[in-house]
């Protein structure tokens, strides 16, 4: 996935997990929270 995506991704992700109750996690919501955490713990550390 590029990085535009990945963010598309994140933000489906948060805008299903604010507006309903149950969400079920795919691979592809894994893998762009997995490049999420390393892009902000490259840019934290």
């Amino acid at each position: 996935m590029t990085k535009e995506q990945l963010l598309m991704q994140l933000r489906d992700l948060h805008y299903n997990l604010k507006n309903f109750e149950s969400v079920e996690s795919t691979e592809d919501d894994v893998q762009a929270l997995e490049m999420a955490i390393r892009e902000l713990e490259g840019a934290v550390g």
